[in-house]
């Protein structure tokens, strides 16, 4: 039997988990790049099948990701239709157990889409950020920042604050509301971009922004940055950090690219580098450190479906259905 997962079902096994699934899913990720490191893992990168008649830069279309988790016997596959250029239609997540080769669950794949987003910035703030952080900076409103600063709270537990800022008032002033009561912590609406990151230990950006937006002179040294979009700090603040993002090998493909580019030469590494150890992270205290999101690993999805999987079990939540 198949367990078919829904947005609402996936609403229910975070509501009844958190915070502890939050936990399970940045462990689960950076045991994912543990497999890479080793060499138990394998994936491709997306694959974007669409209307070579059609010119537009994204037109309608769909894109395939897969991954093999060895060391878990897990497999799977996203599959996201785009809806056109703005925005993605219906996507899935279909895992498999890899020695049975049975299809253990289809998932909503847009009710987990923030949380798998980011869970790769919890595992680089546990690798790069300073244990001491108390605050965290914010830019942008979406649901990619939402995930991405509940991943990077439950990696330092010893935050106390958050500053947020997005340009519609209205949007921030909703984040800020929604994050207090997600966190348990004081989440603020400020005025600017600048007013977000200004002294914070920590800041996550994601925005769709195609220009910088994060002042340069307001990034204290000691600051770790998680970029889950990309194009949000100055030339400058990449220039006096030390570099990670999550693939060497999708970052020379990055699709859209970095703007200005970023140099393959700038990048110290990536996540698979640092859960192997075979890249310094942090040296010291005043170290800037930069994880700049290069694109999604497949690796992810498998894993967060395996979470996500293990806990409707466990809850008897979804339905089952027999496909053959």
């Amino acid at each position: 039997m198949t367990l078919l997962l829904s947005q609402t079902d996936v609403d229910a096994i975070v509501a009844q988990t958190r915070p502890q699934i939050y936990g399970q899913l940045i462990a689960r990720v950076r045991a994912g790049y543990d497999e890479l490191a080793a060499g138990s893992a394998d994936l491709h990168p997306r694959i974007y099948l669409r209307s070579r008649q059609d010119p537009r830069r994204r037109p309608p279309g769909l894109f395939t990701m897969s991954a093999l988790l060895g060391g878990e016997g897990r497999m799977g596959t996203r599959l996201l239709a785009l809806g056109g250029p703005a925005h993605g239609g219906d996507a899935l997540l279909i895992l498999f157990d890899q020695q049975s080769s049975k299809c253990l669950a289809i998932i909503n794949d847009q009710a987990v889409h923030s949380m798998r987003s980011g869970a790769p910035a919890g595992v680089a703030t546990e690798l790069l950020a300073r244990r001491d952080a108390k605050t965290i900076g914010v830019v942008g409103s979406s649901s990619i920042a939402a995930g991405g600063l509940i991943m990077t709270f439950y990696a330092r537990p010893s935050v106390r604050s958050v500053r947020v800022f997005s340009p519609t008032k209205e949007h921030r002033e909703r984040f800020a509301a929604t994050m207090s009561a997600e966190l348990g912590i004081p989440v603020t609406a400020v005025e600017s971009a600048g007013d977000a990151v200004r002294e914070a230990d920590i800041i996550v950006t994601a925005t769709d922004a195609d220009r910088p937006v994060v002042p340069d002179a307001d990034v204290a040294p000691g600051t770790h940055c998680n970029c889950l979009s990309r194009n949000e700090l100055e030339p400058a603040t990449y220039e006096r950090g030390r570099i990670f993002v999550s693939s060497t090998e999708l970052h020379k493909s990055h699709d859209p690219p970095f703007s200005p580019p970023l140099p393959h030469e700038a990048v110290f590494g990536d996540l698979i580098d640092l859960v192997a150890g075979t890249v310094p992270g942090r040296t010291s205290a005043s170290d800037l450190t930069v994880y700049a999101a290069s694109g999604p690993l497949a690796t992810w999805d498998v894993a967060t479906a395996s979470v996500v999987y293990e806990n409707a079990v466990a809850l008897n939540i979804g339905k089952e259905i027999s496909l053959w």
